[in-house]
């Protein structure tokens, strides 16, 4: 009877165990909520780049890559020689404009008084108020000659549209630039971002404003703190070098983490690493 009873606890031990063990492998390979979601992608920020309007040599370049400027400052000069001169003919044109038209309110004024006076037909009346509208119109169009003319002179001194740093400085000074020819490119590196990509289900559990930690190899051991700012709605193709046929099907959701870079430690094209926090 002992033997028995201490066979009985031995195997009632040996089924205790196994459970156990079963249970361990259970939570092991059992999914688990997700706390975290790892990613990578690359630094980015917002570049603007700036362009000339009117054609000419560059007479001065204010800045080189790497300045920090602020919004209207002037990053280049265009030689304004021509466009003096066409401002000086629109002025002129507007002058004889102005002439021409109090010629015209004046005849106006000496035709009316004698057709009071029936002195002048009703006909060479109306002819003078003809030519007063068409003075007034031609006056009106020599002032937009000379507003436009201002503002091609104005034009000839580039200025920044935002604040930023020189990233790119694409003209030196004496090359000929026509208008759309990029001059700088300005980027806004007081907030970059990291555009990452995850899954489907991944993309689920993702909300706007849940907190992230950037992290780039040129600073090992530190962390960047940044936030979930979007999420696309539409999924797309992996965007990174395929490997095999099975990742080329695989559909993924763009995120979007913004980083504050108060120090411009982060910098455009570096690779990083984010953990989006859930």
């Amino acid at each position: 009877m002992v033997k028995i009873e201490k066979k009985k606890i031995i195997v009632a031990a040996v089924v205790v165990l196994l459970g156990l063990v079963v249970a361990g492998v259970g939570w092991w390979y059992w999914p688990k909520e997700l706390v975290k979601i790892d990613a990578s992608g690359t630094i980015e920020a917002i570049e603007v780049e700036v362009s000339s309007k009117v054609p000419g040599n560059v007479v001065k370049m204010h800045v080189s890559e790497g300045d920090m400027v602020s919004e209207e400052a002037i990053v280049a000069e265009i030689d304004k020689a021509e466009l003096s001169t066409m401002y000086n003919q629109a002025l002129a044109v507007e002058k004889q404009a102005r002439a021409n038209l109090e010629l015209a309110k004046k005849t106006y004024e000496r035709a009316e008084t004698l057709y009071r006076g029936d002195y002048a037909s009703r006909q060479a009346l109306d002819q003078a108020k003809a030519a007063v509208d068409a003075a007034r119109a031609g006056y009106w169009q020599a002032q937009a000659a000379v507003k436009l003319a201002e503002i091609r002179l104005n034009d000839s001194k580039i200025k920044a549209p935002v604040y930023g740093h020189i990233i790119v400085k694409a003209v030196e000074e004496g090359e000929l630039v026509s208008p759309g020819s990029p001059i700088v490119t300005i980027a806004d590196l007081s907030t970059v971002y990291i555009m990452v990509y995850v899954t489907e289900i991944e993309a689920g559990r993702i909300n706007i404003g849940n907190d992230a930690y950037v992290s780039v190899d040129s600073y090992p051991g530190e962390k960047f703190k940044g936030r979930v700012t979007f999420i696309s709605k539409l999924a797309e193709f992996t965007p990174k070098t395929i490997q095999t046929k099975k990742e080329r099907v695989n559909l993924v959701f763009a995120v979007k983490v913004e980083v504050p870079n108060p120090e411009l430690k982060l910098k455009p094209g570096l690779p990083a690493d984010a953990v989006i926090k859930l």
